[in-house]
């Protein structure tokens, strides 16, 4: 008896939203963007980590490109030492000729015939010029090899300075996650008092960990949480997009027990979280993952960080009372 009236108070507010309030498309509208302190703080969350975004990505594009000069400045390297031989014996020969006085009248004197004296020209003519041109060669393998060890010192400077601009970056982003998270946590401890025996959601969320161990932290406590549900082994996805979004990780997994014992009643389309469409029928998605972001997605977007009393009204105004209560023991879960 006690499974039959669950379920049919979860029926009643999955149907609620989308019926009750179909008119004003009051579940899409609720708590707009602008209207709530945590929801502006994330905003300019996504703002800043979307800048860290772009910072990392500049550093990698330009690492690519050093990498690329990094091969060409060996290569000539290589080059150069070579070439610096092979110069160096031509400054000797052309040293020798003219310490030697192989000139003009030289040959003249020496040579047998005209035809002696223009062989004899246009030979050493052409040493002379081929020491000349070695010479030449490595003057100019030098310049290349100075002009692209002066740019990637250049390209490296920079990089550094990106690299660090975007840590800061990320530094900002998390401590004003951090922030909004703390204050947004308090005030849900002090709406729960509203409901007498309701219990609080503590601020466990660890956000100082970085990205890496907070989603592989809550992937493990939410499969875990999830574990034997039609909903197992979707963790990763609450995981990445709770820090993509600055959302209670435990949020939304568990309205998906309140609202569809984890995914064991849905109407269709892998929705778990009894999400209207605003027009009389529910969303679709095309997996849980699938679903499991963009629901995060919404509550950062609708409602804030974690659980209220407020929220729960919103999300499910006909038993609200129970819906936190449920909402709120299972989070504790996980």
């Amino acid at each position: 008896m006690g499974l039959i009236v669950a379920l049919f108070l979860v029926a009643l507010c999955s149907l609620a939203p989308g019926l009750a309030w179909a008119d004003s498309d009051w579940y899409e509208t609720a708590a707009p963007v602008s209207e709530s302190e945590m929801t502006e703080l994330q905003k300019q969350v996504e703002q800043t980590s979307a800048a860290y975004d772009e910072a990392t990505a500049a550093v990698e594009a330009l690492q690519v490109q050093i990498d690329e000069n990094q091969k060409t400045l060996t290569q000539v390297r290589r080059e150069l030492d070579a070439q610096k031989d092979d110069s160096a014996a031509a400054m000797r020969l052309m040293y020798k000729m003219r310490r030697n006085g192989y000139g003009l009248v030289d040959l003249l004197v020496n040579a047998e015939d005209i035809g002696t004296f223009i062989d004899n020209w246009e030979y050493l003519d052409s040493i002379e010029r081929h020491n000349y041109n070695l010479i030449e060669h490595y003057s100019q393998l030098k310049a290349t090899y100075e002009e692209t060890e002066a740019e990637l010192s250049r390209q490296k400077a920079e990089a550094d300075q990106r690299q660090k601009d975007a840590a800061d970056a990320l530094s900002a982003a998390e401590a004003a996650r951090e922030e909004a998270q703390n204050r947004a946590a308090k005030a849900a401890q002090e709406e729960a008092s509203k409901l007498a025996g309701a219990g609080v959601i503590d601020n466990s969320v660890d956000w100082s960990v970085g990205r890496d161990a907070f989603v592989e932290t809550w992937t493990q406590r939410i499969d875990a949480y999830l574990a034997g549900t039609p909903m197992a082994g979707t963790g990763r996805a609450f995981a990445e997009a709770a820090w993509q979004y600055g959302v209670d990780p435990r949020w939304s997994p568990a309205i998906t027990n309140t609202e569809s014992s984890n995914g064991v009643h849905i109407p269709g389309g892998y929705n778990a979280w009894g999400w209207t469409d605003g027009k009389g029928g529910y969303r679709t998605f095309s997996s849980w993952e699938d679903g499991a972001r963009q629901h995060v997605a919404y509550l950062a977007r609708s409602y804030g960080y974690t659980i209220t009393v407020s929220h729960a009204q919103k999300y499910c105004p006909p038993n609200y009372e129970w819906w936190y209560s449920n909402t709120l023991a299972n989070m504790q879960k996980i």
